[in-house]
């Protein structure tokens, strides 16, 4: 089960940052800090995109453009299931560029408006929850749980942000197209791993006893993918012993295990890697099949897209098709 968690998550190490030298956060940049203090139930991921940028970033390679035309940005947290790569709960917010009308938008999804402590929300058929909140603000809690919702408003639980997630949660927006941040605290076991290590061409030089006791300590990993461009790419892996020991074997192992899963990314061996501290950090380009596959794990933007369009009036006509579309797709 560890190798396979593994396998599952090597293509967010496929994934990237696009930062040169990014400054200190700001004191406005507090999104992420702010859900994890409200967060209905203790998460370990959570997400920051600029919609608008990594949209005119994947236009510039050539990728499918984004949803700007509907969304500004969305930043969320959630519990992600590590093996099955698929959240049990996503909790977030949206920036709409126009305002979204509860009774309306219930009306489009075929849902019902409800009231949680003086608060208007929106029950969804998809098993989804939606908030419109002021400065075309979108609350989205998948699945649509209402003791959850509840503890989400009400803000009951208090800080539930794991360490790492604390210690990742003030990125510098302004210079930022994405970030992901996942905890992977104890989630790996170095005994069947080592089994499974065994025979890879990439560490023949290496013990894999070794090598699965440096990769099970690890805390947890960050995408962020900057504003210059998909080329100039980083990942930044926290481990609870020293990883300088992979630093020559790590591209090779990374591109071999993603090859053994079905997901191969030769150009991964060309990235440049370095080790300080316990930080083992991964510098390349990004393709537009690691990108996707990272953003089609979290759903909170097609989400906010979809309601975007749906409240943007749309014919019913039309509404009505797109929804039985989205829900033969999505449920």
């Amino acid at each position: 089960r560890e190798y396979i968690m593994l396998f599952r998550f090597t293509p967010f190490l496929a994934a990237a940052i696009c930062v040169a030298m990014l400054p200190p956060a700001h004191a406005q940049d507090e999104k992420l800090q702010f859900l994890l203090d409200r967060s209905p139930a203790i998460p370990n991921a959570m997400g920051y995109v600029n919609v608008g940028s990594l949209d005119k970033l994947m236009a510039d390679t050539g990728m499918p453009r984004g949803v700007t035309e509907t969304v500004d940005e969305y930043w969320f947290v959630a519990d992600l299931d590590l093996a099955a790569s698929r959240p049990k709960w996503e909790a977030g917010y949206a920036t709409m560029k126009s305002t979204v009308d509860a009774e309306k938008l219930a009306a489009e999804l075929g849902g019902y408006v409800d009231e949680i402590s003086d608060r208007k929300v929106v029950w969804s058929p998809g098993q989804t929850y939606f908030m419109p909140g002021k400065e075309n603000r979108m609350g989205i809690l998948r699945p649509a749980d209402r003791s959850l919702l509840t503890q989400w408003i009400d803000g009951l639980k208090g800080t539930l942000g794991t360490p790492f997630l604390q210690s990742q949660s003030n990125p510098p927006e302004d210079y930022l197209s994405m970030m992901v941040a996942i905890d992977l605290t104890g989630a790996l076991s170095p005994v069947p791993m080592a089994k499974k290590l065994e025979g890879l061409e990439s560490l023949k030089s290496k013990s894999p006893e070794t090598v699965a006791g440096i990769l099970a300590s690890v805390e947890g990993f960050t995408v962020l993918i900057g504003r210059r461009g998909l080329n100039e790419c980083k990942v930044m892996a926290s481990f609870g012993k020293s990883p300088a020991s992979l630093r020559p074997v790590a591209a090779d192992l990374l591109a071999e295990i993603l090859e053994q899963s079905g997901s191969s990314a030769p150009e991964i061996k060309s990235w440049k890697v370095t080790a300080k501290d316990n930080t083992l950090s991964l510098q390349g380009a990004v393709t537009e099949s690691t990108l996707s596959g990272l953003l089609s794990v979290f759903s909170l933007q097609d989400q906010a897209r979809k309601t975007a369009r749906l409240s943007d009036g749309e014919s019913s006509s039309r509404s009505r098709a797109h929804q039985r579309g989205y829900r033969a797709k999505n449920f």
